[in-house]
């Protein structure tokens, strides 16, 4: 996986499909943020999965760009989405339309994490979840630290 950040434009398409050749997870976020239409083009042209994460701030966003034919997988962090119930609206939207989804975090604090923690449970999660580990969770930014096993 590699996470572009926004860091290409449509003018750079032939450029990533290039990175076909790795066999890579995916492409993380590779155009600027508002080009739903840009990746749409971009993951038509490319074997590898195009991952939204900064595009992805609504269950309607999560729609348009499924629609669109986008992404084939979606970061859902909490915090961008508007909390848990729109979590897990996208997450039910990606499962409809057989996109995969991960759980980002924004959330870099032992209890703020433990949000994240269901996430590589559900049924159409793709990869582990992104944030912080159990450990640091557990010994480093908690006091007392959090256990939830």
């Amino acid at each position: 996986m590699v996470d572009a950040n926004n860091a290409y434009s449509t003018a750079d398409i032939d450029a990533l499909k290039d990175l076909d050749h790795f066999g890579l997870l995916m492409i993380e976020q590779p155009l600027e943020e508002d080009n739903i239409l840009g990746h749409a083009k971009l993951q038509a042209g490319i074997k590898t999965p195009v991952g939204l994460d900064e595009s992805i701030r609504s269950p309607f966003l999560a729609r348009m760009a499924i629609e669109m034919k986008a992404c084939r997988c979606i970061n859902i962090k909490q915090c961008r989405v508007g909390g848990l119930a729109q979590a897990i609206e996208i997450h039910d939207i990606c499962r409809k339309n057989g996109v995969g989804v991960w759980c980002g975090g924004m959330m870099e604090t032992g209890p703020g994490g433990l949000f994240c923690w269901p996430c590589p449970d559900c049924p159409t999660s793709s990869i582990p979840w992104t944030s912080v580990t159990r450990t640091s969770i557990s010994s480093e930014t908690s006091s007392p630290p959090v256990h939830p096993e």
